[in-house]
């Protein structure tokens, strides 16, 4: 797990300690566990193959890169980033403990200030963090290019899961 500091301006840090502060609840839904279910619902939505190289914006406890990770097997790679150290220590035991660190890598890194490669992933998962970005559009134009994409040539198809407000993923077919 990459733990290098960040610089976060007040709403961000103020986002990260609530986040940090739940970090021992956030797995547990009162219904079940409806984060769970949603990553289980967005994973299996992006239809994932062995190899997939893929990243997951706003990972939290890394839900949806567990999942992730056992779709694209030991040939692929995923990437989780979030602003809260407390989510990713826990993503980073739960990894662990599922013996996928082979495959998935944390890092403490702000998603709206990532810099990657044009066309370095296959699929991009943000599940529930959207709202909460600063400048959305420019973040999904910024983003567009991580799965290959020249925004001014071509919009990519965005797939939502109409019963779940802010659950992403762009993938380039």
């Amino acid at each position: 797990m990459v733990m290098n500091k960040i610089k976060l301006d007040k709403f961000k840090r103020e986002i990260a300690a609530a986040y940090d502060r739940r970090q021992s609840t956030y797995d547990r839904g009162k219904a079940g566990n409806w984060h769970y279910n949603l990553a289980c619902r967005l994973v299996e939505c992006a239809d994932l193959q062995r190899g997939n190289t893929v990243l997951d914006l706003a990972t939290g406890t890394g839900m949806v890169a567990i999942e992730a990770a056992q779709k694209v097997g030991d040939s692929g790679q995923v990437i989780g980033i979030d602003i809260a150290s407390g989510l990713l220590q826990v993503a980073q035991q739960k990894i662990n403990k599922a013996k996928l660190d082979h495959n998935i890598k944390l890092q403490l890194a702000d998603v709206e200030a990532l810099s990657f490669d044009e066309g370095s992933f296959d699929c991009i998962f943000c599940c529930s963090a959207l709202p909460l970005f600063k400048n959305c559009y420019s973040c999904l134009d910024h983003f567009f290019t991580y799965v290959g994409f020249q925004t001014n040539n071509y919009r990519p198809r965005i797939q939502a899961d109409s019963q779940f407000f802010g659950r992403y993923y762009w993938r380039w077919d």
